[in-house]
């Protein structure tokens, strides 16, 4: 709103020469007259004024929320992710991991559908026709997870992807194997999936769906590289074998389209991704996380039990 003022009124300087009589009524008359405008003017000024500051008043309120907003924004968990790592054990009592959950500040629990051994915690029939026999012997109902997100907490399926002992032994044929031709294992003596397979991709595809039909709201994707431990120089990948990072890329970028926007996706990368990004690329991770088409998360070491939203 627009302001009004007075302009500085200069003093009289005496007249070096007469006028005559009536001139001096003439002139109280005006200034009378200019006394009363002036009056008036200012009354408009003051209420303008007061409008303006009212004005003002609104805008530093609107300010001081934003700034606060900001604050809020800055704490605001859509920056960071926190998922509480739940067993099977536990998924029964709402009331423990609620508390938990408020402890640790987590935003969503977390629990194995297909663990490192390769073996399923929830029935999954789409990957049991391409490799039968992983439901693991305490495998739970999807039913289970229900009672959790009744009580509005989201629930995030864990998949150990290349990481795979049962499915490396079986007759997929899509383990690691030595240049010998003998099953190639890490230092700790775990068989892993050949990203580069066609068959690893499939299976994997079809865990994904079985996965995401089960109503989990988001799925996790883990050990989704290439193995760092162990005698990897012994991997036989052939002579022609594409760029590791382009190949993990691609697989990550397939199993999203599997999820389709019916829930979540989240990527957890090996801490090298984060401590020794330059030798990132050996196990085919990027160094740049905005490549991927999911979020990336990590592992926090100081808090076993939380992923957090990797910088």
């Amino acid at each position: 709103m627009k302001r009004y003022g007075y302009r500085p009124h200069k003093k009289k300087s005496r007249l070096p020469f007469t006028v005559p009589k009536y001139v001096g009524t003439v002139c109280l008359a005006v200034i009378l007259a200019l006394i009363a405008g002036a009056f008036v003017s200012g009354m408009f000024n003051k209420t303008a004024a007061k409008d303006d500051d009212t004005q003002s008043g609104a805008d530093t309120s609107d300010g001081a929320q934003g700034g606060d907003s900001g604050e809020t924004q800055g704490d605001d968990k859509s920056e960071g992710f926190g998922g509480l790592i739940i067993s099977l054990a536990d998924i029964s009592d709402v009331a423990k991991i609620k508390e938990e959950m408020e402890n640790t500040g987590a935003d969503a629990v977390i629990i194995d559908f297909k663990n490192d051994a390769g073996k399923f915690n929830f029935p999954a029939p789409k990957a049991g026709k391409i490799v039968s026999g992983g439901l693991a012997a305490d495998a739970l109902s999807v039913d289970n997870i229900e009672p959790l997100q009744q009580a509005g907490i989201k629930v995030g399926a864990r998949i150990s992807c290349f990481k795979d002992d049962f499915a490396a032994e079986s007759k997929l044929g899509a383990q690691l194997k030595e240049k010998n031709g003998e099953i190639w294992s890490d230092a700790a003596k775990k068989y892993w999936l050949n990203p580069y397979l066609e068959e690893t991709k499939n299976y994997l595809s079809a865990v994904i769906e079985d996965a995401v039909s089960a109503g989990f709201d988001f799925i996790v994707f883990d050990n989704i590289s290439f193995p760092q431990s162990g005698k990897t120089e012994n991997i036989d990948f052939g002579e022609d074998a594409p760029d590791k990072s382009a190949e993990i890329l691609s697989c990550v970028t397939a199993f999203c389209e599997v999820i389709g926007g019916r829930a979540g996706a989240y990527l957890i990368l090996p801490e090298i991704s984060f401590t020794e990004p330059e030798k990132a690329a050996e196990i085919g991770q990027r160094t740049d996380f905005s490549d991927y088409p999911c979020p990336v998360l990590r592992i926090n070491r100081n808090i076993a039990a939380e992923y957090i939203l990797g910088e």
